[in-house]
């Protein structure tokens, strides 16, 4: 699935997006900017998100990280303008590249800047997912940025010819999207934009029927639950496999084990991350393994 990547740059004075025709065109994600820095807020940003909420779709928010603000007073500005908007499925993103009229500090001071803002992210909404959009062009002799990419999930800006299983990944990076154009055209919006494409059948609003054993039937056929770290009761960082409905929700681990969870994965090859507030995680009833 293709979905459009959207900021102020997109809309000219008295220029609105029809939520509802890019909504029917099949389109159940959209990613927004929320924010920059830590005084600027995309507010506009806000109403399509409520309007895609509305339609029963998802939206990833994100933040164009600066390299001349606090890295962790810019992760609190992003959360605060947008932790109380966050729907389930919706996902997190920080925009690490070029900012013009601002040069970079050093590689290893800007891989910090990423490092403290995604720690920041991670420990505040612990349920949702962080992914991080840059490109080769950007990474390019910079060994420290790369080491601090490759820890978070990818959108990669490839604007090549190259099919989505031919992109020069030669930084090895968790591609989780592609960014293929700047001048895409979508129902609903005025003009051209920038579109991604979920690669790996990856979809944040995907649905289906819930198993009840993740090992029975084709594995090819069998619909997603869902892994997802987070906090019991207590706070205490615990792990747990969602139901696909979403009625209930077991903890397999106690901890952020990653390697249960890939056990687990490569062994049942029936869970996908998905994102989750705390709030959200929840509510959904915790039942016995």
């Amino acid at each position: 699935m293709d979905f459009a990547d959207l900021s102020s740059n997109n809309f000219g004075p008295g220029q609105s997006m029809d939520v509802g025709a890019y909504y029917r065109s099949g389109r159940t994600f959209v990613m927004l900017k929320a924010s920059e820095g830590v005084g600027y807020h995309w507010g506009y940003g806000d109403t399509i998100a409520a309007a895609m909420h509305g339609l029963g779709g998802s939206v990833g928010r994100y933040h164009w990280l600066r390299p001349d603000a606090d890295p962790i007073q810019q992760a609190d500005y992003f959360l605060g303008l947008i932790d109380s908007q966050l729907k389930l499925g919706d996902e997190l993103m920080v925009d690490f590249e070029t900012t013009a009229g601002v040069g970079d500090p050093a590689d290893g001071q800007r891989a910090d800047q990423l490092n403290e803002f995604a720690a920041r992210v991670h420990t505040q909404m612990p349920g949702y997912r962080l992914g991080v959009y840059t490109g080769n062009w950007y990474l390019e002799g910079k060994p420290q940025c790369i080491a601090a990419v490759s820890r978070l999930p990818v959108y990669l800006s490839d604007y090549s010819n190259s099919s989505d299983g031919q992109i020069n990944n030669r930084f090895s990076l968790n591609i989780l999207a592609r960014q293929y154009t700047n001048a895409q055209i979508f129902p609903g919006l005025p003009g051209r934009c920038d579109a991604n494409r979920w690669l790996n059948s990856y979809s944040p609003s995907g649905g289906g029927t819930p198993i009840t054993n993740p090992t029975e039937g084709d594995e090819d056929d069998m619909p997603k639950n869902f892994h997802v770290h987070g906090q019991d009761a207590a706070g205490n960082p615990v792990t747990f496999i969602v139901r696909n409905d979403l009625t209930a929700k077991i903890q397999v681990a106690t901890g952020n084990d990653e390697a249960i969870i890939q056990r687990m994965i490569s062994e049942t090859q029936s869970y996908e991350e998905r994102s989750f507030s705390q709030a959200q995680l929840n509510a959904i009833p915790t039942v016995k393994p």
